[in-house]
């Protein structure tokens, strides 16, 4: 089990802890009467909403600045050029290829895999734990002077809820015809429905699930040199990528049950319809990553080819824009794993060593794309491929009737933080809603809390907690309840979410908001020991009496579970 510590360093109360938005449809895709609309609708059920992002700006003088989000680095042999020309090389590409079919037509353009100025960001949702992630591509070269700077034949949005794993995609791509990427327009938008590629391209042409195929999130050199967090401050959260990362947490599409209109892009995430994930116990790569079998040659580049599978021609396409000394580097396993670079310090690492300790593993995973699914199908035969886990239908939203109760021993509370639970971005928090059970019990109540890291030696993991609102009792349940008041809370990136029980009776209480065992998540190590990864488990602790300023709480309970409340941002 993970001990972790939690020092509540600057304990704030706020209240009285103890006392007393659409568009019209597009076509529908035929023979299943789906409208973006209807898609927008979906998303907002499972994942809440966005607002509209503005991404650049004209300046008085005429150029375009980047006003949300940050540009992906263009360098050459670690540093930046002082000028950029056509089909140049870079030590990190970008992935997906610049020619490829646009309605039935071959596109030819495009300037290579090195262009600048392809911009990515993170936006708050009113749901803060819920991951939107965006990316504006260029494929040509532009000039910030010129009127169709912020054009892009290229446009996407992710969002991912940690805990449920409802995960929606959305798309604009026409080289032949681009738009302006001035202002990524929210699909809960009026006109969110005409700025999207409509739902008869993006669920049979795009088909994201071809990568998206082991999480909701894809990680390359390319993106990965844009971080966030970090910083000198003592509140300040860890750097990571501005992908966010968590590669063993549940993942479904939205809208994919049967009958529905993903339901062929589920079907890449469940073994009994030949997709799901590779899991071969002593396999290093899995040790870390789930590995599906087809990602446009990810696994591919990632290992430079090991086995000598065949290479596939997205791949070498990519290599043919990167300069050779990166071209060499294997991406995994990171030297550091703290370092957010994939190629961090591998020019340091021997190739023999790599050699002796990963190609064997690393060959098994490209094995799967070198024989048109054979040893796949084998895999799956032999018990190797495993679903990619989901909860079960009645907890695939979070404020639901669950089976478990804690019990809180008399005169203690009972602290809980999931660690699934982190704001996404900066934001104003405003509301709080949970599922009660045992109205007749007076005794117990919960809380609201924001849970912030500091930095210390790193002997413990610390946190300053705030009361974000009101205890309530469980006849509050089911309705909005409101942050600070008629307030807001200042959320940071990395904040973690969670809630504090208090029993101020003299005999032992169950809890008020119930919880499930995420027996569905469990993850297993070779030794068949539980796994509890970070970004997948929920934490409980006690102390005795209501809480107070100062207090330490050391947690010994970490499982896969999850609890039937939720926040919201304003927006």
């Amino acid at each position: 089990m993970r001990r972790l510590v939690l020092f509540f360093s600057a304990l704030m109360l706020v209240g009285a802890l103890a006392c007393n938005e659409r568009g019209s449809s597009v076509g529908a895709r035929p023979g299943t009467g789906a409208s973006f609309e209807m898609y927008a609708d979906k998303m907002e059920e499972a994942l809440g909403t966005f607002n509209d992002i503005r991404v650049f700006d004209r300046r008085p003088n005429g150029s375009w600045q980047l006003v949300s989000g940050w540009y992906v680095p263009v360098t050459l042999n670690g540093q930046r050029p002082d000028y950029y020309v056509h089909d140049m090389d870079s030590d990190r590409p970008m992935m997906l290829p610049t020619i490829v079919q646009d309605s039935s037509r071959a596109y030819t353009g495009g300037d290579g895999q090195s262009n600048p100025y392809s911009s990515v960001g993170r936006m708050p949702g009113s749901n803060p734990e819920v991951q939107w992630i965006w990316v504006v591509r260029q494929y040509s070269m532009k000039d910030t002077m010129a009127d169709n700077f912020p054009i892009s034949p290229d446009m996407a949005v992710i969002g991912h809820h940690p805990r449920t794993g409802a995960t929606a995609y959305l798309q604009f791509y026409s080289p032949i015809s681009p738009k302006s990427g001035e202002v990524i327009v929210s699909p809960f938008s009026s006109n969110g429905s005409s700025f999207w590629s409509p739902m008869d391209s993006l669920i049979p042409s795009f088909r994201c699930q071809r990568c998206h195929a082991a999480g909701p999130f894809i990680h390359s050199p390319w993106v990965n040199q844009v971080t966030v967090g970090g910083g000198d401050a003592p509140d300040a959260p860890p750097e990571e990528s501005v992908v966010p990362s968590d590669p063993m947490g549940p993942f479904f599409y939205v809208w994919s049950d049967s009958g529905q209109p993903f339901a062929g892009w589920d079907s890449a995430l469940i073994a009994s319809k030949g997709g799901g994930h590779f899991r071969k116990l002593g396999n290093k790569c899995t040790a870390c990553h789930r590995i599906a079998p087809t990602m446009l040659g990810m696994n591919q580049n990632s290992t430079r080819y090991a086995g000598g599978a065949a290479r596939n021609g997205l791949s070498v396409r990519s290599d043919s824009f990167q300069t050779p000394n990166y071209r060499a580097l294997h991406w995994m396993p990171p030297i550091d794993p703290q370092q957010i670079d994939f190629y961090a310090g591998q020019s340091d690492f021997l190739p023999k060593d790599w050699k002796d300790s990963y190609e064997a593993s690393a060959a098994e995973i490209n094995a799967f794309e070198a024989d048109s699914g054979q040893n796949w199908r084998k895999a799956h035969a032999s018990g190797q491929v495993a679903d990619v886990p989901r909860p079960p239908k009645p907890y695939q939203t979070i404020v639901v009737d669950r089976p478990k109760l804690d019990s809180i021993p008399p005169d203690q509370s009972l602290w809980i933080v999931d660690s699934r639970m982190r704001a996404n971005t900066d934001a104003n928090l405003q509301q709080w809603k949970f599922f009660g059970k045992d109205a007749g019990n007076g005794d117990v109540r919960a809380a609201p809390v924001v849970y912030r890291r500091t930095q210390n030696n790193g002997s413990t993991i610390e946190y300053e907690v705030v009361f974000v609102g009101n205890a309530q009792r469980p006849s509050s349940a089911g309705d909005w309840q409101s942050i600070s008041g008629s307030r807001t809370f200042p959320l940071r990136q990395g904040d973690y979410l969670g809630m504090v029980f208090i029993n101020t009776s003299s005999t032992s209480r169950a809890a008020t908001i119930p919880y499930t065992d995420d027996d569905w998540a469990t993850l297993k190590n070779p030794d068949g020991s539980t796994w509890l990864r970070d970004g997948s488990v929920a934490y409980r602790g006690t102390t005795a009496g209501a809480p107070s300023a100062g207090t330490r709480v050391v947690f010994t309970d970490a499982a896969f579970r999850t609890y039937s409340f939720e926040f919201r941002n304003k927006l």
